[in-house]
């Protein structure tokens, strides 16, 4: 676990480098902080259909890019009967031409089920998506981004929740 937590030390610390540096490892035409809202469903019915489907929405700040196209990104999510999931990671945002954007990501966060019955078996869940954007000239973005949100096997089970979600990005600096 010690070596886990240096290396994402080392990880963060290179990303912020190359953020500082402006060199040329840095996306210029990225270089701005985004605030992104989005609204979906959690608990989608897949693969099987035993799922407790519940309104969902995230709150995001991806911030400018560092090394490469990754961009470090801290969020909230919830759903309307009482799930939370406080969260942090990294994203890419891959340009496909002048407008459309590929944006993988993945986190790490606190999770509580609230009322909604998905008990996802620990505090600690991993968070791994992507989606395709729409990217404004004025760096305004409208996209869609599945994710499947899991303990990832450090626990005795695993069920996993998957979403979906409608996603709206707003330029902040």
């Amino acid at each position: 676990m010690r070596g886990t937590a240096v290396a994402g030390c080392l990880v963060a610390a290179l990303l912020y480098a190359g953020a500082a540096r402006g060199d040329s490892l840095w996306l210029r035409d990225d270089a701005r902080w985004l605030g992104v809202v989005g609204a979906g469903a959690f608990d989608l019915p897949l693969p099987t259909d035993d799922k407790d489907i519940a309104p969902a929405y995230m709150l995001e700040l991806r911030m400018k890019p560092g090394l490469w196209h990754f961009h470090p990104h801290v969020g909230f999510q919830g759903t309307t009967d009482g799930m939370v999931y406080g969260y942090g990671g990294i994203h890419l945002d891959l340009p496909l031409g002048d407008h459309v954007r590929f944006v993988p990501s993945g986190s790490v966060g606190a999770y509580n089920n609230g009322g909604n019955g998905k008990d996802l078996v620990g505090t600690m869940e991993f968070r791994i998506g992507s989606g395709l954007a729409w990217r404004f000239d004025n760096d305004w973005r409208v996209g869609v981004t599945w994710y499947h949100m899991s303990n990832a096997g450090t626990a005795n089970r695993n069920p996993g929740a998957e979403m979906m979600f409608l996603e709206v990005g707003f330029p902040l600096w």
